[in-house]
C-alpha cells in the first residue's frame, strides 16, 4: 500500500513538474510574441517619427521667405546617392561605439586633445557642414539657410544671417553617468531646443581673452 501511495505520489509530482515546464514554456512562447510585437511596433514608430522629421525638414525650407541667396548648398551625397544605398525601410538606430586608448587630461569644450575634441563633437552641433568629399564648402547642418545681406547704412559691408532649424535639441544627462557626490541641476535633465542663444554663447567665450586653452586661442586668429 505505501509502495503504491509513493508510486502514485511520484507521478502526481512528476505530473506538476511536467505542467509547470510546460507552462514556463508556453509563457516563454507568449514573452517572445509579445516582445516581437514590441519590436515591431518600435520600429513603425521610428520609421513614422523618421518620416516626420525628414519631412518637416523639407517644409522648413519653404517657410524661409527671403530673396537673398542661400550659401548653404545642398549635398547631392544625403539626397541623391546615399539613399540608393540604403534600403526603402531603413531607419537610424543603435548606440554608436568606440575604444579609447589612453585618459585626456580634461574634458574642457577648448582643449588640445585630439581624442577628446572628437568625442566633444559628437555631443555638438554645427551651423554647417562640409559637402562630402569636398573642401571648403558648405551644405546645411542645424542651419537650413545662410545669407549675405548688405549693411543699409554700408552696403559694401556684408553681415550673415543665419536661420536654424526648430527640430534639434539638447538631450538630457544621465546622472548614472556621473559620481554619486555630484548633484546635476535641474536644468541639465530635462530636453532643451537648441537655439540662437547656444552659438552667442559658444562665440562669446572663444572671444573672451581670459580662456587660453588652444582650441579657443587659435579660433581666436580666424574671427
Amino acid at each position: 500500500m505505501k509502495a503504491l501511495f509513493r508510486w502514485g505520489f511520484g507521478l502526481a509530482a512528476l505530473t506538476l513538474l511536467a505542467l509547470g515546464y510546460w507552462s514556463m514554456v508556453l509563457q516563454e512562447e507568449d514573452l517572445k510574441t509579445v516582445r516581437s510585437e514590441i519590436d515591431g511596433l518600435k520600429r513603425e514608430m521610428q520609421r513614422v517619427r523618421f518620416k516626420q522629421v525628414t519631412d518637416a525638414s523639407s517644409s522648413k525650407h519653404a517657410r524661409v521667405l527671403s530673396d537673398y541667396p542661400n550659401l548653404l548648398e545642398e549635398d547631392p551625397f544625403y539626397s541623391q546617392t546615399l539613399p540608393t544605398l540604403l534600403r526603402s525601410n531603413f531607419v537610424p538606430k543603435g548606440i554608436r561605439r568606440e575604444a579609447l586608448l589612453g585618459r585626456p587630461e580634461n574634458l574642457h569644450p577648448f582643449n588640445g586633445f585630439a581624442d577628446a575634441q572628437k568625442m566633444i563633437e559628437m555631443c555638438n552641433v554645427t551651423v554647417a557642414q562640409h559637402l562630402f568629399g569636398k573642401y571648403e564648402t558648405l551644405s546645411p547642418n542645424t542651419a537650413l539657410k545662410m545669407e549675405a545681406r548688405p549693411l543699409a547704412d554700408d552696403p559694401e559691408v556684408e553681415e550673415f544671417w543665419v536661420h536654424l532649424r526648430d527640430d534639434v535639441y539638447w538631450q538630457p544627462l544621465n546622472p548614472r553617468h556621473f559620481p554619486d557626490d555630484l548633484t546635476l541641476a535641474p536644468h541639465f535633465l530635462q530636453k532643451h531646443q537648441v537655439t540662437a542663444h547656444d552659438f552667442k554663447f559658444f562665440f562669446d567665450a572663444i572671444m573672451n581673452p581670459y580662456i587660453a586653452e588652444t582650441k579657443a586661442a587659435a579660433l581666436r586668429n580666424y574671427i
